[in-house]
C-alpha cells in the first residue's frame, strides 16, 4: 500500500543498499511496518499480540520510549486512524510517542501525589499534559487536596482522575455560597471519591447530600473528610428511614448537617419520626423535611414529657403537681381550674 511504500523508503533512507541487499534485511523492516499497521488499526485496549516492542521502536528511530511509558506510546499509537495515515510518516510516530510519555510522566505525577512534605504538587499544566479537563488556577489546591487524600488504586488512570475533578467541580458548583435548590452533585461524584450509596436509598442519599451543602460555603467541602463526614449523617438518616435497626445518630450529627432544634429532649421522638418515613428515604431528603419532622417531634417530645409528669407524680413533699398545661400537653381534655385538684388526688 501506499502507506507501507512511504513507511519502508523512510526507514532505509542514508542506510545505503548494503542494509537492504538481502530478502532478511529487507523482511525485517517489513515485520516492523506490519506490527505498526495492525497496532494503528487496532482498537484499544485490546492490541495486537505480538505488538511493537522498545526495540521495534528503536528500530524505528523513535526515542523518548521507555518501559514506563510503553504501554501509553501503544496505547496512542492505537488510537491513531486506522488506515494507518496518522503514522505513515517516522515524524508522525515521533509526535504521538512524545505527546504519549509526556502525557504518562504528567499522569505519574498526579497519581503518585500523596500531600507528602516536600513533595510538589501537580500542576494544572501537568493535569491538561495527562489528558484531564476542568483544572484552573481556581479549582487546583482542591483537586489536589481529594486526589492526594484517596487511595492510589483510584486515581492511577486518566479515566478515575477526571472523575475526580469532575466531582469537585460539582461539589464547588453545589456549594456556591447561594441556596439556589442545585443538584450538582451525583451519586457517581460521590463513587469518584470513593463514597457508597446504599441501593435502596441512593437518590435520597444524593438529594439530602445536595440539599445539606446548598448555599454553604466550598470551603465546608473542600476536603474528603469534611465530604465523608457530612455522607456519614446522611447514610445514617436514611438508614433510619429505611427501617435498619440500630442505628445511632446523635445531636452533635444533625447539629453537623446544620439542622437546628435538636436535643437530647426530643432526640428519640425525631428518630421514630425519621423511622415512620418512606423506606427509600424520599421523606427525609431536603431539610425542609427533616425540619418537619423536627417540628413534630417537639410536639411528640412535650406529650411523652407532661404524661411522664403525670404519671410519675405522687404528691410527694416539694413535687411540682401537673398543671392544666400538663395536661393539655398531654393531649387529656377535660381538665380545667375546678377539677385539677380532684384529678391530681386520684393520679
Amino acid at each position: 500500500t501506499a502507506v507501507e511504500r512511504s513507511l519502508f523508503n523512510q526507514l532505509i533512507a542514508g542506510d545505503g543498499f548494503a542494509a537492504v541487499d538481502t530478502i532478511a534485511e529487507r523482511a525485517t523492516y517489513v515485520t516492523l511496518i506490519d506490527k505498526l499497521l495492525a497496532l494503528a488499526a487496532s482498537t484499544p485496549p485490546a492490541l495486537p499480540n505480538p505488538t511493537l516492542t522498545l526495540a521495534d521502536l528503536t528500530a524505528l528511530g523513535i526515542t523518548g520510549v521507555d518501559s514506563s511509558n510503553l504501554a501509553a506510546v501503544l496505547t496512542a499509537l492505537a488510537n491513531s486512524a486506522n488506515d494507518g495515515t496518522g503514522v505513515d510518516t517516522i515524524a508522525e510516530i515521533q509526535a504521538i510517542a512524545t505527546a504519549a510519555a509526556a502525557s504518562q510522566a504528567a499522569l505519574n505525577t498526579i497519581s503518585g501525589y500523596t500531600g507528602a512534605t516536600g513533595q510538589t504538587a501537580p500542576t494544572a499544566t501537568d493535569y491538561a499534559t495527562a489528558g484531564v479537563t476542568g483544572v484552573t488556577s481556581s479549582n487546583l489546591a482542591m483537586v489536589n487536596a481529594f486526589i492526594a487524600a484517596l487511595p492510589a488504586g483510584s486515581r492511577d488512570s486518566a479515566a478515575e482522575i477526571q472523575a475526580i475533578v469532575d466531582s469537585v467541580n460539582h461539589l464547588i458548583s453545589q456549594a456556591n455560597g447561594v441556596a439556589d435548590g442545585g443538584t450538582f452533585v451525583t451519586a457517581t461524584d460521590l463513587t469518584a471519591l470513593g463514597i457508597a450509596t446504599t441501593s435502596g436509598t441512593a437518590n435520597a442519599e444524593v438529594a439530602l447530600f445536595n440539599a445539606i451543602i446548598d448555599g454553604k460555603a466550598v470551603t465546608t467541602v473542600d476536603t474528603l473528610a469534611e465530604v465523608q463526614a457530612i455522607m456519614t449523617v446522611v447514610s445514617k438518616i436514611t438508614a433510619q428511614a429505611s427501617g435498619t435497626t440500630g442505628i445511632n445518630i446523635s445531636v452533635a450529627d444533625f447539629t453537623a448537617i446544620g439542622l437546628t432544634g435538636v436535643n437530647s429532649t426530643n432526640l428519640t421522638a425525631l428518630m421514630n419520626q425519621i423511622a415512620a418515613t418512606a423506606d427509600n428515604g424520599t421523606g427525609v431528603d431536603t431539610i425542609t423535611e427533616l425540619n418537619a419532622l423536627v417540628t413534630a417531634a417537639n410536639a411528640v417530645a412535650v406529650r411523652d414529657n407532661a404524661i411522664a409528669a403525670i404519671v410519675s407524680y405522687t404528691a410527694a413533699n416539694g413535687q411540682t403537681a401537673p398543671t392544666t398545661s400538663t395536661y393539655s400537653d398531654a393531649t387529656v381534655t377535660g381538665v380545667s381550674s375546678l377539677n385539677i385538684d380532684a384529678i391530681n388526688s386520684i393520679i
